[in-house]
């Protein structure tokens, strides 16, 4: 495929590679869970209460 067509898809939001598109994604996720709780340890109840003190 010539340069210039990758270049329009890409521009348009192509996903070439699915696994690096969900792992992108859920890197971009785990950082703004980290912002936020300070800690990449997921809550200990559904009310996102810990129960042992952060580290």
């Amino acid at each position: 495929m010539p340069s210039n067509r990758t270049d329009e898809l890409e521009e348009l939001g192509m996903i070439w590679d699915t696994a690096d598109t969900a792992f992108a994604e859920n890197l971009a996720a785990a950082r703004a869970y980290y912002t936020q709780a300070r800690t990449l340890a997921a809550p200990a109840d559904e009310n996102g209460n810990e129960t042992r003190e952060p580290q």
